[in-house]
């Protein structure tokens, strides 16, 4: 047999999933791979046939295996084939192996055999476990505890008297497997009891305990309190790792009963396992403790297991407690009051409200809070009026979480009636927490009208309308229009998405481009809530004004945007600068002509600064193109004086991808102060427009590297740098740049170049252009059967195939005349019906290939030097039906 044939033979095994008519017949493979193991093939071929011998051997190979279980280099791989064959002959061989070979081999064979759970060797076995080798003993007796069965306990028992220490550890291991095997009966128990009292290691002794008390039940239990009342540290570890595991009610009762009888050193152990088991048995005896367990740090651990039980019946001794003297004590129980669920525990809180000291009444209210149970929003609201500042402000406070739309009336009443600073700062905060969650109710505030991701306007594009809404109706304001979202309708096309939305009632539309983040206005409250803050405004007095002017800039919409306006220019002078700082930190554009006449006209120099950032921050979200966003920057240029103004026009430019804004953020890298800001928002515009601008891009990120050491924006830099220079050779539309050779049907399906045939006659489509050194990437996806390829230097291609005589797969490398350059013989390497990334690189006569990342092709071959790219449809009648569909397929120039 040639060591071609001998190659071509393990390979044509190994692909499994090959269809039937393709590959041999499964007897035939197995034949021919015993063949491989009696011939001269190379170690690595036998071992290889080894391997897939055990995959998919029968009866039929145990003989050539165990012909080679005395063989020092292959008795492994042999070994471990027969492990896996299900046939009863592979026991046999390897039983019979035992007998004849000798040293590491025999060992090898004893630690087989014992992976098979073969019964039959257990005399063979045992005869061993005094054998002189200490290796084959102790693996003799770990086989034997696999095998498991009463003759293989005697056997390891009957060990046990005689051999040395270092064996004895395998005996016992060989012991547990076998009350392992037996599961929880009389015969694991005797087992288990007979070790613990062996000769062997202390940790074998300690598995034997613990297997001990699990296969009792509940009748361990008594064997883990003689343990916890002992003086053994090592067993009473052992007993608490069992009691965490030992199921069952019983069981916990009859620990928690022993909580007054053990040593006083055990007991925070055993309190800390009785609320580990999370069993409301165990909160009777856990509630002494926490009463009346003496010593503060137990009765502290003794109430964090109350509330780890869940156990109802504790909360009266908890409220008890948290009235207690001791802070530490009073503060533990607060907590597992607002911890432990139940009824039981809400009237127990409710109480604590009425409680005469106001420090407590102020606690109360923090666990009411905590709890958010029905009736909360009422009770705080009740609360909020107390007699005392404190519990007022806390309820006030508290209400921010759970008050609605319907405590809205109440709320502007406390708003007006707030007798301190801190007073209505709470109310401002409870309204504004009443709005916030009307947002999240009414998420249909913005209606996605209209969405289209593709080469707009006239190219190949997409309706994204449902994922878009999809987006906005789970609360996203903000995302990037890229492909990983919406796929790619258009490749080799920097494409854009233009939406079309309707905010709180009115039409507005954006358009951004691929890698740009799309931007929506924040949704805003319910126009009911809205209403009732718009109708109480006018008649509320200047600082609770002040107080309503920050809720609704929290809420959005043309409502309270226009009442904001109307406030900046009313004529309390503490209410227009109120509401001109809250038109500064506006999120939507309908605020940037308002900002930027104050940032010249504003009252004083603090109110002209934030309506400035305010305007620098709002220019990027403009529905306008990148010309007319700087050109609005370019504007405010007087009026940035500072650095941290500066700072913010470079994060604005950032957010405005042209070559234009590069330019400007790069001519910032000289400043100092500037650099770091500058790099960031280059980075950023580059990663936005290198599709289209790829050499400006790459030369600008090579000014970033020098002038920047942030290792992130480095990083960043040096991967544009990297992808600059790639050619698209598809266009997504059309076949421009490409012509086609012979028969087959080529086109653009799904904004991909396809080829098909259904006729038997194949063809091939070139690019016009030629190349010689270059590295080639593409993006592929195969409807099976069928055989394609991608061309390079006209001779060469990346085949994209199954083929059995000799056996190749995709990411082989095919040259006529010479068949198979390279060979990928890994099936696995590639998607089956879905896309695959294919690689390239010819630089000279060297000629690499990547197949999913995973190199497949490395020579030297030099039968062209320079050539087309092409995509092949191949002929005959077995491909017939067969698609190939190319997503991207780019080039990128090399000099040699």
């Amino acid at each position: 047999m040639t060591r071609f044939l001998t190659a071509a033979c393990i390979a044509g095994c190994i692909s499994l999933r090959a269809p039937a008519a393709e590959a041999p017949a499964a007897a035939e493979r197995e034949a021919a791979l015993s063949a491989v193991l009696k011939s001269d093939a190379t170690l690595k071929e036998k071992i290889d046939a080894c391997r897939e011998i055990g995959r998919v051997g029968t009866a039929a190979s145990v003989p050539a295996l165990a012909t080679l279980l005395a063989d020092t280099n292959l008795s492994h791989m042999a070994r471990v084939a027969l492990e896996m064959i299900p046939d009863a002959a592979a026991t046999d061989a390897l039983r019979a192996a035992l007998g004849t070979t000798t040293g590491a081999l025999r060992t090898g064979v004893a630690g087989s055999l014992g992976k098979r759970r073969d019964g039959k060797a257990v005399p063979a076995l045992a005869s061993l476990l005094k054998d002189a080798d200490p290796v084959l003993a102790a693996t003799a007796a770990k086989a034997l505890g696999r095998i498991g069965g009463e003759e293989a306990v005697k056997a390891l028992e009957d060990a046990l008297a005689s051999v040395s220490e270092p064996l004895r550890a395998a005996l016992g291991e060989g012991l547990l497997r076998c009350a392992d095997a037996a599961g929880s009966t009389r015969s694991a128990r005797a087992i288990h009891d007979r070790l613990r009292a062996a000769p062997v290691s202390q940790t074998v002794r300690m598995a034997a305990f613990r297997g001990a008390i699990l296969t009792r039940g509940d009748d361990g239990v008594p064997l883990i309190l003689d343990a916890l009342r002992g003086t053994n540290g090592v067993e009473i570890t052992a007993a608490l790792r069992a009691a965490h595991e030992l199921p069952g009610r019983s069981a916990t009762k009859q620990l928690a009963a022993a909580l007054g009888s053990v040593p006083d050193a055990i007991r925070p152990s055993l309190v800390a396992l009785l609320g580990e088991r999370g069993d409301a048995a165990a909160a009777p005896a856990l509630l002494g403790v926490a009463k009346d367990g003496g010593d503060k740090t137990l009765r502290l651990a003794a109430i964090e297991a109350l509330v780890q039980t869940g156990a109802e019946a504790a909360v009266p001794a908890l409220a008890a407690l948290a009235l207690d003297a001791d802070a530490d004590l009073a503060a533990a129980s607060r907590a597992a009051l607002g911890a432990i669920p139940g009824r039981k525990a809400d009237a127990a809180v409710l109480e604590l409200m009425g409680h005469k000291d106001p420090a407590i009444r102020v606690v109360a209210v923090d666990l009411v809070a905590q709890r958010a149970s029905d009736g909360s929003g009422a009770r705080l609201l009740k609360s909020a009026a107390d007699s005392d500042e404190k519990v007022r402000v806390a309820s006030l406070r508290a209400l921010k979480a759970c008050a609605n739309a319907a405590d809205l009336p109440a709320l502007l009443d406390l708003l007006v009636k707030a007798g301190s600073a801190a007073e209505s700062q709470a109310v401002e905060g409870a309204l504004a927490g009443v709005c916030a969650r009307d947002v999240r109710k009414t998420p249909a505030r913005v209606a996605i009208l209209k969405a289209v991701y593709g080469d707009l306007p006239d190219g190949r594009s997409a309706d994204v309308t449902a994922k878009v809404a999809a987006k906005v109706q789970a609360g996203e304001a903000s995302f990037t229009a890229d492909n990983a979202l919406f796929g790619d309708p258009a490749s080799g096309k920097v494409k854009s998405l233009a939406v079309t939305y309707s905010a709180n009632g009115v039409q507005a539309s954006r358009t951004v481009r691929e890698g740009e983040i799309v931007f929506f206005p924040p949704v805003a409250s319910d126009p009911a809530c809205i209403d009732a803050l718009l109708a109480a405004l006018p008649s509320t007095p200047p600082p609770a004004r002040i107080a309503l002017l920050r809720v609704l800039g929290s809420t959005g919409g043309p409502k309270a945007f226009e009442a904001i306006r109307a406030a900046a220019a009313g004529g309390d002078a503490a209410v227009r600068g109120a509401a001109l700082r809250t038109l500064c930190e506006w999120p939507t554009a309908a605020a940037l002509p308002v900002l930027q006449d104050v940032a010249r006209t504003g009252p004083d120099a603090a109110v002209k600064t934030l309506a400035l950032r305010g305007a620098i921050r709002l220019i990027p979200q403009t529905d306008q193109p990148a010309a007319a966003k700087l050109a609005a920057l370019d504007a405010l240029g007087s009026l940035v004086t500072r650095d941290e103004e500066k700072k913010l026009v470079l994060a604005a430019i950032g957010d405005i991808p042209s070559p234009e804004s590069l330019a400007l953020a790069v001519g910032s890298l000289s400043s100092a102060a500037l650099k770091q800001e500058a790099a960031a928002a280059a980075v950023n515009i580059g990663e936005q427009i290198a599709g289209t601008h790829g050499a400006e891009v790459a030369v600008a990120m090579k000014k970033v590297v020098a002038a920047i050491d942030d290792p992130s924006i480095r990083r960043r830099a040096n991967a544009l740098v990297r992808e600059a220079g790639w050619i698209p050779l598809f266009n997504g539309r059309d076949l421009a740049g490409w012509a086609q050779k012979g028969a087959g049907v080529y086109g653009v399906e799904d904004g991909c170049l396809m080829g098909t045939q259904t006729d038997g006659k194949g063809g091939d489509l070139f690019t016009t252009n030629a190349w010689s050194n270059f590295e080639l990437r593409f993006t592929y996806k195969m409807k099976w059967p069928g055989n394609s390829g991608v061309w390079f230097r006209d001779v060469y291609q990346f085949d994209i195939l199954k083929y059995a005589k000799p056996v190749a797969f995709s990411g082989t490398l095919y040259c006529p005349g010479k068949l198979f350059i390279a060979t990928n013989a890994v099936e696995s390497l590639e998607k089956k019906d879905d896309w695959n990334e294919g690689r390239v690189v010819a630089n000279g006569d060297h000629l690499q290939m990547w197949l999913n990342g995973t190199k497949v092709a490395d020579c030297r071959d030099a039968t062209s030097a320079s050539g087309r790219i092409g995509v092949q449809v191949h002929g005959g009648d077995g491909a017939k039906g067969m698609k190939i569909l190319i997503r991207k397929i780019e080039l990128r120039p090399a000099a040699k």
